[in-house]
């Protein structure tokens, strides 16, 4: 009978390590796979601040971009009103100078020729 309790007793011993070398195995993995998980949180946390940080980044850009093209659009006004002005000089002394050059002309029809 003790020899019958001795191997039952091993038998139940021989169970006990395996289903022990068993669960080690099994809380390795889950450690593992709570250390990939906190690694992927990290990268994770980490890629959302940079996703934050290049949002920012595009809409500094964009307001920045959108001031400077306000300015160019104002200034290409500017140019196009100060081309009108010259425009109208330039038309303005044009006809002074049609003016003039009628005058000159009336003048040297009615003038004699001279000896020269």
């Amino acid at each position: 009978m003790d020899a019958w309790y001795k191997s039952k007793f091993q038998d139940l011993n021989d169970v006990t390590t395996k289903h022990v070398q068993s669960v080690r195995s099994v809380r390795e993995e889950i450690a593992s796979y709570k250390r990939d998980s906190l690694n992927l949180v990290r990268e994770l946390e980490s890629m959302k601040t940079r996703n934050e940080s290049l949002k920012v980044q595009i809409r500094d850009a964009v307001e920045r971009h959108k001031k400077e093209q306000e300015t160019l659009l104002e200034r290409i006004e500017g140019l196009k009103l100060e081309l009108k002005v010259m425009k109208e000089k330039i038309a303005l002394l044009l006809r002074e100078y049609q003016e003039l050059l009628n005058v000159k002309m009336a003048w040297r029809l009615r003038s004699p020729p001279t000896g020269r």
